[in-house]
Parts: structure tokens; C-alpha cells; sequence
């Protein structure tokens, strides 16, 4: 299950935005910033607000006009909620439901905001804090989620800055509290970001980074990323009740589950390919920056199948919303099969498991992916197999190098890094072993150490690490290629 494609995109022009309740523009900016086309409303005029705007009753508006937008935005006055307006004892409007009702009339996704005091009447709200953005400041506004559009919550980083008592000067080295008939409207504007605004805006609004990590988040659906949360924003509850379970881990083909998932929104289909038995085959096409002649990985694919004395293998494909294939073998029993990035060819990766890919059927910004065959899918060749079967474990031999000036440097850092390869944990592996021969490479570079003897105590590193020989062997050779390409002198460095 991937994010679903919920914005409607028409070429030519910006995705639209309603910004309901907008007064002085905090949200709008943020939005803007994200890439909409920003149309604000409210019932009082606002002459400062930075968009295009609508003077109406923002509920009537909606309902008349909100199908008309891409994407909804409504903050319905705070005060009914707000501590401040409670000590007063003033009476105001509770606007939240109304609003929420008007929302779902209008199919289209949007996010209701308001403050802490009206969390129990928000249906899953994300909060965000000044904090999540590097501001100086810890305004908590929290966001609900709807029509189909999913908001994740992000880490809070803890309040460890002392913050000035309410409405009151901020002494150096605190956050101020700019509610109320608060002092200092210059240091707000700046920490908030909204420069444009009088005091009234400032103590009610939106901070535009806020709305912009929205914007951005409503626009990304339609990725390849699993529409599940990260540890990091681990509820611990449901499947993750005894701990984090990963994507891979929550993979499903109950269809109670699916189809009570696809209720929320419509979402794209993502295959978890080590649960489903399948090693599914990347043929990828060059990126446009590259060489025009370059050969695409169909290309590649192919003349390694000729090279192996056999014909492409005829299974399940499907095409790529870049333009390339994935081919779909069953996986073969014995020992788990692991993604590749490489190792078969130029634009040839590999998914099993710890990999995943995005279904036929399914849409993203690029296009869409569609089936070329019939679903019958054949068993991964043994030839294939014996290119991605990770080369057994074995030690890595004592390293001797000639007896040079800075040799022993050169020695201390291979060994130390062979030795982070080694250790690395699946899915790390070849990350590791790229950084770290990247980093001896300037011990090359210098003369310090002979290139074959990093090469080949790399190699032993990273295939007692699990990766393929041939993995390891194209992982190596760029890494040392790039840093002998960028070592600065020995003086420099």
C-alpha cells in the first residue's frame, strides 16, 4: 500500500487551494510556498492578506465552491477553545463541526485546524510545534486530516530553550509567547516568518513553515512510499502493540484489512516482493541527464541473457511509470535472495526481500504503471540465481602493505573500515562499504597504499558482509574512483 493520488492535476497551472477562515495569511504563505495557487477567505475584510481573496461566510463559500479547488484548508476561530477567551468568560461560536460537515461535501481533500483546547473534538489531528521547523518558538497548532489525505506526525523535539512569560519581552536567550496584546511585534514577525502582519494576525495565526510541510506532504501522495508510519511516529498500539513493526512486517493479503483500509482513501498497491515469494527484476531507463546513448537496463538485460546462452525469460511484467519493466520470477527455496542495486548490470536492480514495488494499476506524477502479460509468473532461473546468491561468508585475511611513508595510517583506517563493513546490518551493507572505501581512497591517493590491496581487503570485507562478489566489486571501484577524483592534497587535508 503506497500514498494515494488525491490531488486532482491539471497541466498548465497550479493545484488550488481554498484557504477558509484565512485572516491575515500565515497558512496562505506556507501553501503558496508549497506550490499552490492560494485563494483566501473570510468574513471580515482583510486588507493585508498576500493572495487572492473572498470577503463571504466561509461555510457558505465551501459549500457553494469548495469542488471547484484542489485542496482545502479551514481554521475556524480558536477562541470557543482557547484558554485565554475561557478566563474572560467570553462567549464564542463553535465552529469545528460545521465546518468538518461542509468539508466532506465537497470530495475533495482539506485539513482542519484549530489549537490545543479543541483536540477531543478533532478526529486524529497531527500536532505541530515551531520546534519541527527549527523556529524559535513552540506554538502547538494541531492539524485534522481528511477526505482521503493522510498527514503523518512528525518527531517533537523536546522544549530544552526557557520561554518568556505570556505576551510578555522576551529576555535574551528564551522563545517568546506572542499571544494576547503581546510586546515585541518585530521579533514575531521574524521568528514566525510573516513580516506583513500587525499584532492581531501574529497572535492567531498558522506559522507558514507549518503550512508549507503540509502543502508539500498533500502534494507528494502518489509516491512509491509505503503509506504506513515510521518508528519514529510508532503509535505502539494495534500491530505495533509489543513494538515497531516495519512496512515489511505489516505486509497484508487479508482483504477485511484491505478493504477496510480503502475506505480512507484510494490508494496505490505496493508489493512487499520477500513475503510474496518473488524476486522481481528493475529494467530502468537512463535519467534525462544522462547520455543519450547510454543503453537502457532491457538493453543490458538482455544481452547478459545472450551472454548466458539463454532468451529473456518469459514471465509477468509490467511497465514502469518511468518508462522501464519489472519483471516478476518466483522466488527459489534455500537461502533469502536480497535486493540488488547494479550487480546484475548498468540499470538492473533486483527487489526480494527487504524490497518492495509499486503494483499495475497504481498512479504516481510520472504516469502509471500497467500490466504487458498475463499474470503467469515463472521461477527465477538458475543462472540468475547463482548472479544474486550472496558469495558464502568467509574471514578476511591479514592485511600486509609495503612499508611506505604513512603506511601505517593507511593500515590502521583499512583495517578499521573493513571491519565496519563486516559488521554492517542488512540494509547498511553497501552503503558501508561505499563510505568506507571511499574514505581509505585518499591513502591511495597519497601514495600511502598500493589500490589493489584496498580493493581486494574490500572485497573480503564486503562479501563476509553478505554482499555478492559482484556487487562488491562495482561498489568498490566507484567509491575509489570518486575519491581519487576529489583527494585533496595530504597539507589540505
Amino acid at each position: 500500500m503506497t500514498q494515494p493520488t488525491l490531488i486532482r492535476r491539471v497541466p498548465g497551472r497550479r493545484p488550488r487551494l481554498l484557504d477558509l477562515f484565512c485572516c491575515q495569511g500565515g497558512a496562505a504563505k506556507g501553501y503558496a510556498d508549497a506550490g499552490f495557487d492560494v485563494t483566501g477567505v473570510d468574513k471580515d475584510p482583510q486588507p493585508r492578506y498576500p493572495f487572492r481573496f473572498v470577503q463571504a461566510d466561509a461555510i457558505a463559500y465551501v459549500l457553494e465552491h469548495g469542488a471547484e479547488f484542489d485542496f482545502i484548508h479551514g481554521s475556524p476561530p480558536c477562541q470557543h477553545d482557547s484558554d485565554c477567551q475561557r478566563i474572560q468568560g467570553r462567549e464564542h461560536p463553535d465552529l469545528i463541526a460545521p465546518t468538518r460537515t461542509a468539508l466532506e461535501t465537497t470530495g475533495r481533500p482539506w485539513v482542519l485546524e484549530n489549537v490545543g483546547g479543541a483536540v477531543p473534538k478533532l478526529r486524529g489531528p497531527v500536532m505541530l510545534c515551531g520546534q519541527m521547523f527549527r523556529l524559535a518558538n513552540y506554538r502547538h497548532r494541531f492539524f485534522e486530516p481528511g477526505g482521503g489525505f493522510r498527514l503523518g506526525q512528525p518527531g517533537h523535539p523536546a522544549h530544552t530553550v526557557p520561554q518568556a512569560k505570556m505576551g510578555r519581552p522576551v529576555p535574551p536567550g528564551h522563545y517568546g509567547q506572542f499571544v494576547g496584546n503581546f510586546s515585541g511585534v518585530p521579533l514575531a514577525r521574524e521568528v514566525l516568518g510573516v513580516p506583513w502582519m500587525n499584532r492581531d494576525g501574529i497572535r492567531e495565526c498558522i506559522p507558514p513553515a507549518y503550512a508549507e510541510h503540509i502543502g508539500r506532504a498533500a502534494l507528494r501522495p502518489g509516491t512509491k512510499r509505503p503509506a504506513l508510519h515510521g518508528e519514529a511516529s510508532c503509535p505502539g498500539t494495534g500491530p505495533c502493540a509489543a513494538g515497531h513493526l516495519k512496512w515489511e512486517q505489516r505486509a497484508t493479503t487479508d482483504p477485511d484489512r484491505i478493504r477496510a483500509t480503502w475506505t480512507h482513501a484510494p490508494y496505490n498497491v505496493g508489493v512487499a516482493c520477500g513475503p510474496s515469494g518473488l524476486v522481481v527484476v528493475d529494467l530502468d531507463v537512463p535519467k534525462d541527464n544522462s547520455s543519450s546513448d547510454a543503453p537502457d537496463g532491457a538493453a543490458t538485460f538482455g544481452a547478459l541473457c545472450e551472454r548466458a546462452g539463454h532468451a529473456v525469460p518469459a514471465t509477468y511484467r509490467t511497465r514502469t511509470a518511468s518508462g522501464g519493466t519489472h519483471l516478476y520470477f518466483t522466488a527459489p527455496p534455500g537461502p533469502r535472495l536480497t535486493n540488488t542495486a547494479g550487480t546484475i548490470g548498468e540499470l538492473v536492480d533486483t527487489r526480494a526481500w527487504g524490497g518492495y514495488v509499486v503494483a499495475a494499476g497504481s498512479t504516481t506524477p510520472a504516469g502509471r504503471y500497467e500490466a504487458l502479460s498475463g499474470p503467469e509468473t515463472a521461477v527465477l532461473p538458475a543462472w540468475l540465481q547463482a548472479v544474486l546468491r550472496p558469495a558464502p561468508a568467509r574471514s578476511v585475511a591479514p592485511l600486509r602493505v609495503p612499508a611506505v611513508d604513512g603506511s601505517r595510517a593507511a593500515l590502521a583506517a583499512l583495517h578499521a573500515e573493513c571491519g565496519a563493513v563486516a559488521a554492517a546490518p542488512d540494509g547498511a551493507r553497501n552503503v558501508t562499504l561505499n563510505r568506507s572505501a571511499f574514505k581509505v581512497g585518499r591513502f591511495v591517493a597519497w601514495g600511502d597504499l598500493p589500490r589493489q590491496v584496498a580493493e581486494d581487503a574490500f572485497q573480503g570485507a564486503g562479501e563476509a558482509a553478505g554482499l555478492t562478489a559482484a556487487e562488491c566489486r562495482a561498489t568498490i571501484r566507484s567509491a575509489l574512483d570518486s575519491s581519487l577524483r576529489t583527494a585533496r592534497p595530504r597539507e589540505a587535508a
